[in-house]
This record gives structure tokens, sequence and C-alpha cells, in this order.
């Protein structure tokens, strides 16, 4: 019977494990025979035998990979290689600004360069603070605007206040391309 091929590789005292293993094998072999696709994996004592080996690699995979991944997304563990592959966000490479004035919302594309890198980290491009000296030399070039200074800048992305001034772009979610809003505010 195909039901024990694998077992008879394995001759040894009966026990609870090997008696599992057996059922398993039966119920997996016949799970494949009842397929016209898949009788073939079983159709000889060799053939079904590394079926079953490639069959309990597959679950053990799969497995190991549910337990990894969950482990990681509630938290548990990092996850291999972390040490070894530092994940460094992306630096933006430009962005578009709405400037929001008193008169109109003028758009502004600014551009990143390595010059416009913080000497920190030059990997992770600019800070906020740098865009905000940008968008403060945009205001005084309007020559109707008051005096602005970073203080009065805010910056907004997705209805969501850009605040730390030394924080780079990439790790306050702003990506290549994005549009940001900025807006003049008084007494910050």
């Amino acid at each position: 019977m195909a039901g024990d091929n694998c077992s008879d590789l394995l001759q040894s005292p009966p026990s609870f494990p090997m008696s599992a293993l057996t059922s398993a094998n039966a119920k997996i072999e016949s799970w494949l025979t009842a397929n016209s696709l898949t009788r073939q994996l079983v159709s000889s004592p060799s053939s079904s035998c590394i079926t079953l080996i490639f069959v309990y690699i597959g679950i053990l995979l799969i497995s190991y990979e549910t337990v990894l991944y969950s482990g990681y997304y509630i938290s548990l563990w990092k996850l291999p290689g972390n040490d070894i592959f530092k994940e460094t966000p992306t630096h933006c490479a430009h962005v578009y600004v709405r400037l929001h004035t008193r008169d109109a919302v003028l758009k502004y594309h600014f551009e990143f360069g390595p010059e416009d890198y913080d000497p920190r980290s030059p990997e992770h491009g600019t800070t906020l603070l740098h865009l905000k000296k940008k968008l403060v030399e945009c205001w005084r070039d309007l020559e109707h605007e008051g005096e602005v200074g970073v203080e009065n800048v805010e910056v907004r992305r997705k209805k969501r206040e850009l605040g730390d001034n030394d924080e780079f772009l990439c790790n306050l979610g702003v990506e290549t391309g994005d549009t940001i809003d900025a807006y003049a505010v008084e007494n910050k």
C-alpha cells in the first residue's frame, strides 16, 4: 500500500510520533491520489517518499515564515539581517509646496541637491528647517507679505503638521514628489 512507503525507511519501534507521521502520510497520500493531476506524484514508493518530503518541507517553511513575520509585525523581534542591512529611508529629492498667502495660493517646486543635504547625515537629505528657510525666502520675495521668520512657518502634509525642525523630511513622511502646504502664522 502507498501509505507505508516513507515509514518503511524509518524502521523503529512503534511510538506516538511514528504513528502520527504514518497517519499524516496516509492522509496526504489520499489527498494526492484523489486528483488526477497529482496521482502520478504518489504512483511509486520512491516518488511518494520524495513528494511527502517536499510537502513537509513546504509546511515547515510556511510555518516558519508565518511565525517570523507575525513576531516582526507585533514587535516581538526584528527580522534576521537587520544588524547587517540597515534600513535607511530614501531622502526627499524634490517637493511641491502650496504657499498659502493672504491673497492666493502659490505653488512652488523645490529641488534639493547635495549642497542642501544636512552634513550630519547626507544620506537622509535635508531637514524641515532647511525647507522652512527656503519658504521664508519665498515670502520675503513677495513684497506685500509682512515679516515672516522660520518660527512663523507652519508646514503640513495631508493635514498633519510637521513640527520638528531638526528632523529629516524623509523621517517626517515627506517623500519625493509630495505636495505639502505652508502657512504663515502669527505668534507661533
